[in-house]
């Protein structure tokens, strides 16, 4: 499926070392991870609604939020639970 080729392709970089963004798009977030093109490649669709957040965050996803490594994104993704 394309879920398991995107995890797949990402799973070819060191985790710490990925460089991740969340956007939102129909009222929800959505993981992308920056290839060694600099293109954006949908990681992960998330169950998380911003119909919950705060203006500020939802100005943040709109511009897009950069985080680097597994660690770190999987922290932000619980602050935003």
């Amino acid at each position: 499926t394309v879920q398991n080729d995107i995890r797949e392709t990402s799973g070819n970089l060191d985790d710490e070392n990925k460089h991740y963004i969340l956007r939102e798009k129909d009222g929800f977030i959505n993981i992308y991870y920056i290839n060694e093109n600099e293109e954006e490649i949908l990681y992960r669709v998330t169950d998380i609604s911003t119909s919950y957040l705060g203006e500020e965050d939802i100005k943040e996803l709109k511009e897009g939020i950069e985080v680097k490594g597994l660690q770190n994104l999987n922290q932000l993704l619980e602050d935003f639970e």
